[in-house]
């Protein structure tokens, strides 16, 4: 299935590298409440090797209170395709997307945008 965003205006929303301690660590959370958007952006998993072992989670608010996670998946050694490409669903009270490495510890830069 091919998910269409509707919108056109994309703005760096926030980028960085993120040190890996072995604990759920926030990437990106756009928590401002608003009109509806979308992050979208990316991480890069090039720093896997051998069995190092990492969790995306990609969470969101519906009522304004609590995340709830909608997305989790885990990598593991070496990627052949290593940037890793995420788009979220639409959301108007939070977006948030984390990263826990459960296996040996890096370091991963990434890059997301937020679409309106």
């Amino acid at each position: 299935m091919v998910y269409v965003v509707p919108c056109t205006i994309r703005r760096v929303f926030k980028e960085g590298r993120l040190v890996a301690d072995g604990s759920e660590q926030v990437v990106v959370e756009d928590d401002e409440r608003g009109p509806l958007r979308y992050l979208e952006g990316y991480i890069s998993l090039k720093e896997l090797s051998g069995s190092n072992s990492v969790v995306i989670r990609i969470y969101v608010n519906v009522d304004g209170t609590d995340y709830e996670k909608y997305f989790e998946r885990t990598y593991t050694g070496p990627q052949p395709f290593p940037i890793l490409y995420i788009a979220t669903k639409p959301a108007r009270y939070g977006i948030k997307i984390t990263l826990q490495q459960v296996v040996g510890l890096n370091s991963f830069s990434y890059q997301f945008f937020r679409v309106e």
